[in-house]
This record gives structure tokens, sequence and C-alpha cells, in this order.
């Protein structure tokens, strides 16, 4: 039975492998709906369920560990440095092919001048946008284009249309080869805040934006899992 509704676990915070958080993610499950975890590199990866692992959290690659059996997706971010790919973005999916695990692209954005600065040098490729310094269309297509060539099969780009998770629909595709469901989101209790530092992190943003508060143990739409978006 295909899932009517898919969970990203972790979307305002990491998915930590513990035996806490898989126990806890059991009070979610019912019948039609299916749950995938979201973590980073930086853990120790378990088999328990399907997991989407970002590769290049501080975008740099960073050596897998663990059972990697059922990683679905690595995320790997890709941007710009200088007009051209950035030297740590290839060497990500450079890593990425030799695992043979399908690779979902996300284009990275930078939330200050400063970070900005660090990553892409002259800034070349970029504008602001919706509170971001985003990839133009141009450079959108060269990003995912030369992801492409490097990984020499498809990749998956999160979001590529810019029209939310009902339009995009690779959480589903990729965790549970549905064609398309309900993509909701879950942040657990159990993982605690994120303790990670990731550039330009868009879920600590909007977490202060709230007063710092994240909503645990809920299943909830944000605005891109309704669709409620326009760029990518």
């Amino acid at each position: 039975m295909k899932p009517i509704e898919v969970v990203r676990v972790a979307v305002s915070n990491n998915f930590n492998f513990t035996g806490a958080e898989f126990e806890a993610l059991k009070s979610f499950e019912k019948p039609g709906r299916d749950i995938f975890v979201n973590s980073n590199a930086f853990q120790i990866i378990k088999a328990d369920l399907p997991s989407f692992i970002t590769l290049n959290p501080y975008l740099t690659p960073v050596k897998l560990r663990g059972d990697i059996s059922n990683v679905k997706a690595l995320r790997v971010k890709v941007w710009y440095e200088n007009g051209k790919l950035a030297k740590d973005a290839e060497k990500a999916l450079r890593y990425a092919r030799k695992t043979k695990i399908p690779v979902l692209v996300t284009l990275q954005r930078f939330s200050s001048t400063a970070e900005k600065a660090i990553y892409t040098g002259d800034g070349s490729g970029y504008i602001f946008d919706a509170g971001y310094f985003r990839p133009d269309k141009s450079t959108q297509k060269a990003l995912i284009t030369a992801a492409k060539v490097i990984m020499e099969t498809k990749v998956y780009v999160c979001d590529e249309k810019g029209r939310g998770c009902p339009t995009c629909q690779n959480c589903a595709r990729v965790s549970y080869n549905a064609p398309s469901a309900e993509i909701s989101g879950l942040n657990l209790s159990e993982s605690g805040a994120c303790k990670f530092k990731c550039p330009s992190c868009f879920a600590k943003r909007n977490a202060a934006r709230a007063g710092g508060k994240i909503a645990f143990d809920r299943i909830l739409k944000n605005k891109k899992q309704k669709g409620l978006t326009n760029h990518i």
C-alpha cells in the first residue's frame, strides 16, 4: 500500500538516531502514514527507518558512519563561488556518487551579507529575495546542470519549481517510491533543539522569529508543505 501521508521527522531540528526518538515515533504510526527521518552526516546512522542525510551540513562533505542501507537520499547543498560551482560542493557530489545513494540537491541560500561574502566570493549569480540571497534563475539552472554532470545520473532537486511540496513530491517519491502523498512535518521533543550551526540555517531563523519556540510532537505543515511559496 502506497502512503497517503509521508511525514518528514526533524524539520526544525535534527534527528539523532537515539532509542528514545525511535520509541517516540511509534505513537505517530497509523495506516496510510509513513515516516522518514531527517538528519546530517555527523550522526552515526541507523537503518530502523528510511532517512535523508545531509552530506555537507557545514558546506564541506562529512564521511558517512553507521548503517547506510536505509538511507534513501543524500541531501547535498550546492552554491556558486566566484561564478561557478563551489569546490566544496563539487567534492560533496563526487563523494555522494561513490556511495550510489540518490542525491537530493538543495540550492544553498544565504541569510546575511557576511555569509554570502564568505561562501560566494564575488557574489555573482545571487539576488536578494524574501529575506535571503538566493541564486538567480540562470544560476539555479547552472547549479542543477553541474550536479547532474558530476553525478552522471538523475538527481532530485528540492522544490525545483519553487511551488512547494505538493508540486515537488520528492519526499514521497524518494522515501517510499510513492508518486504523490500529503507531506507533513514533525519535530520530536526527544530530539531537542538542534545543536549544530549550519550556515544560514532556515530552521533556526524561523524558530527565532517565533520567539525561539519549536512546535514539538505535533504533525503540522509549514508554508512550503502547504504549497504557499513561490521561490526556490
